[in-house]
Parts: C-alpha cells; structure tokens; sequence
C-alpha cells in the first residue's frame, strides 16, 4: 500500500470513530428535551422510550432495544439506546416514565451499607455485595409507566429531534 493510500485509509478510520465520539450512532437520530413535573425538574426519573403498536424498527440492530434516559439536575435528557451510542431509530414512540422517589441514604433499603457508584456515566446504588438495590416506589404512582395507555409520545424524524419540555402533574 502506497503511504498516500495509507494515510486516506487512516484519515477515513479516525473520521467514522469521531462521528461515534459526540453524536448519535450511524442509524440514530438525536433525541433531546426537558422534563418537569408540577413546573420542576424530574431530577432522576428515567424515560423508556418503547416503539409503538405497528411501528416496524428502521434498523434490525434496534429490534430488542429500548432507547431510554435518565434526567438530569436542570431538567435536561439526552436518549441513548443502549450499547449502540447516543439517539434513537425513526419511528413513534410511547414515552414511559419512572421516578423513584427520594430516600435518605443513611437507612440502606438493602442488605448490607450502600455506596454510589459511576458506572458509565450514571450513578447506581451498590451495596457491599457488588448488587442493585432495589429501586424505591414510583412517586408517579405508575401513572406514566403503562405501556397500553402512554400518556406521553414523541414521533422521532431523521435528523436532529428536539422534545421541547415534557410536563408530569403529581397528584397528592
């Protein structure tokens, strides 16, 4: 191989791993928005984005997969479906939604002391035997997390995707 068709092939190499470094996975379409519940962030809630009734998956290395986020501290979420990267396949989808609610993590709800660890990113609950503790009751009540009845959904297009801001009313 020639150094010039050598270093072609090398440019196009470290071009497609920057493409996986920042942006959504070859396939996926950025997801992002905002999530507030009663007019405030839903710190922590987790979003299951789950394709709709009839919506084949663009991609068969989406089939079995469920793009999901976690929210963060100011409201924000960014999609990911797991392992492929960043973003989710085209297509409609119902909007699931957990919320765990707060517990004070000085009275462990599993055996042993729990500890928080980063794992890629995110932060679990471990305890000394390396397990999952079991995760606390839905605030929500499990209003926003029936499959058969979804009460939020978004329509991802090709392209970058903006959700604006997604509302949950609490109800005491």
């Amino acid at each position: 191989m020639t150094s010039r068709a050598f270093a072609a092939a090398a440019v196009a190499a470290l071009g497609s791993m920057c493409v996986s470094c920042g942006g959504p996975a070859a396939g996926l379409s950025s997801v992002k928005g905002k999530l507030v519940c009663n007019g405030q962030p839903a710190a922590g809630a987790v979003l299951s984005f789950r394709r709709q009734a009839g919506e084949p998956p663009d991609l068969q290395a989406t089939k079995h997969l469920i793009p999901s986020a976690v929210v963060k501290d100011d409201g924000s979420f960014t999609v990911e479906t797991h392992p492929l990267g960043y973003g989710a396949a085209p297509g409609k989808y119902a909007i699931l939604v957990q919320w765990a609610e707060e517990h004070d993590s000085a009275q462990p709800r599993g055996a042993g002391k729990p500890t928080v660890a980063t794992i890629k990113g995110k932060k679990v609950v471990m305890t000394k035997h390396d397990k999952l503790e079991p995760m606390a009751p839905d605030r929500l009540k499990g209003r926003y997390s029936d499959g058969t009845k979804p009460l939020l959904q978004a329509d991802v297009k090709p392209g970058p995707n903006d959700l604006g801001t997604l509302e949950l009313e609490l109800k005491n």
